[in-house]
């Protein structure tokens, strides 16, 4: 009987002949990596699909809403719920927002928890908060994209159907920042929030659904308290209502005041929104709120 062969290899230790980068280089690395796969990059096929179908909603939604206001500046009456048109946008835009919030950070944060990932990247040079901060990082630019990318494509379409483009510009350049500061306003407030819910559990799923029913039922529980009790302070549990409240004193801060109506069956309640710095508290209370909880269920992953 012949004994088996094999081949024996010496290599012997080798020195990493590689550049150092740091620890920025680890942040920026993971940071870029995450925004791809939150932009669907080497992802699934359903996560595209629903990806590319949240897409071509809000695409339908800018185009809805610039029609609506070519048809409002040539005399067509509106609806009275159309208003001013950014503003009108990031109203139909912010359900939007949720749920891809609600399918990427679950996708960056759940995912590592449950398949262990997370221990191989807190090793030198990523520490726990460069971790997070990068994560964090990818989900805002991603929503911010989102929210930005079609403001301005109304912005441009309104620009060039006006009588003097040049004048229009001169006229809304204010907007501009307006409109760029409504939306980071808006995908700070869904990172922060969905980070805080992916971080509670290793179940995807189980993110998702929380990120999405929370704030449905808090919504819906707001609708009815305020209808019952009168108080217009009840509209703070509303989430959605503390970047909003911010956002019409910016973009429709020359429009007036924007109402809050509530319509059940057929009839319709009206209630005078908040001052502007009630719902920059409120809104602080939520993402500090939640970014301790993000904090606080990291703590115990620390190496």
């Amino acid at each position: 009987m012949q004994a088996p062969k094999g081949v024996i290899y010496d290599q012997g230790y080798r020195r990493y002949e590689g550049a150092y980068r740091g620890r920025g280089y680890a942040i920026w690395s993971l940071f870029s990596a995450d925004f791809k796969r939150a932009l669907g990059i080497k992802k699934g096929l359903w996560y595209r699909v629903f990806l590319w179908i949240f897409f071509l909603i809000i695409t339908v939604q800018t185009v809805f809403v610039f029609f609506f206001d070519f048809a409002a500046e040539l005399g067509s009456p509106t609806p009275a719920t159309f208003g001013q048109p950014h503003s009108f946008l990031f109203d139909l835009m912010s359900v939007i927002l949720l749920f891809l919030s609600a399918m990427v950070a679950p996708d960056l944060l759940s995912n590592d928890r449950k398949s262990k990932a997370l221990q191989l990247y807190l090793v030198r040079p990523i520490e726990l908060y460069d971790y997070l901060l990068a994560k964090a990082g990818a989900i805002f630019g991603f929503l911010m994209l989102v929210a930005l990318v079609p403001q301005l494509g109304l912005f441009v379409a309104k620009t060039f159907t006006s009588e003097d483009a040049v004048q229009y510009i001169a006229n809304h350049a204010r907007d501009l920042g307006a409109l760029t500061l409504s939306s980071g306003l808006y995908a700070f407030f869904y990172t922060v929030f969905a980070m805080a819910l992916s971080s509670l559990t290793t179940q995807r799923s189980q993110a998702t659904g929380a990120i999405i029913a929370l704030p449905f039922f808090l919504g819906l529980g707001a609708a009815l308290l305020l209808i019952l009790t009168q108080n217009q302070y009840v509209q703070l549990l509303d989430l959605d209502s503390l970047p909003a409240g911010l956002k019409n004193a910016l973009v429709g801060v020359s429009y007036g005041q924007q109402n809050v109506q509530i319509t059940l069956g057929d009839r319709s309640f009206s209630f005078e929104s908040l001052d502007w710095p009630i719902y920059l508290l409120a809104y602080g209370a939520v993402v500090a709120f939640s970014l301790s909880v993000v904090l606080f269920s990291y703590a115990k992953e620390r190496p």
